[in-house]
């Protein structure tokens, strides 16, 4: 069983801690959107000729490219370009934000 570091200041956090959490927390959604793997979101790859790739996003509404993937949400290869989009998926508690 692992031991718990003693909050201290009183029992606040300082500032600094919670930039840190913050920036963990960021490092933390960057790699699952890197990886297609967070939870909250669906995730589609489009794809076309080579230097000739219309990157329109798939079919539907809210997709955004998925910039964490790839090189900044897109990727060359011989002889096709791929571009990578993510998307909320649908909530079925529409009240709630699940971030």
């Amino acid at each position: 069983m692992a031991t718990q570091k003693p909050i201290e200041n009183g029992g606040e956090q300082s500032a600094s801690d919670c930039m840190h959490l913050l920036a963990e927390l960021d490092r933390l959604r960057a790699f699952l959107h890197a990886r297609c793997m967070h939870p909250d979101y669906e995730y589609e790859t489009t794809d076309g000729p080579r230097k000739a790739f219309d990157e329109r996003p798939p079919n539907g509404e809210g997709w955004e490219r998925n910039t964490e993937e790839g090189r900044n949400g897109w990727e060359r290869f011989d002889y096709h370009e791929e571009a990578y989009w993510r998307r909320r998926k649908a909530n079925k508690n529409q009240g709630e934000d699940n971030d």
